[in-house]
């Protein structure tokens, strides 16, 4: 007889929660990007960002999963060309490597210095 729930093979091809939202603060030289955790078992969040021209998401931090993944996360990015338009965006890593759709922030300018 088969027990309930789904198998490991079933588990492994779903595609995993993507965080609520993602706000963006701009400090200075420093832009401060935050979301909440998704709850899900899970190994990391990709911290991307693009230009509003463009779809091609340049990943410019890894932040892992923490505790029971309840938790705010914050990830500082500098690495930014000022006077440019960004957006940022949150994406999930599961354990079995799957990648969650991405969540997108406002735009934000990033001031020159």
């Amino acid at each position: 007889s088969s027990q309930g729930g789904i198998t490991l093979e079933e588990a492994k091809r779903i595609m995993p929660l993507y965080p609520a939202e993602v706000s963006i603060e701009v400090k200075g030289n420093e832009v401060s990007v935050k979301w909440p955790g998704t709850g899900e078992g899970g190994s990391e969040y990709l911290i991307c960002r693009r230009t509003p021209d463009s779809n091609d998401w340049k990943v410019v931090g890894v932040e892992k999963v923490a505790g029971d993944n309840r938790s705010d996360y914050r990830f500082e990015d500098n690495s930014f060309k000022s006077n440019n338009l960004y957006i940022y965006g949150i994406r999930f890593v599961d354990i079995f490597e799957n990648y969650s759709q991405i969540t997108e922030s406002n735009y934000v300018i990033i001031p020159q210095e």
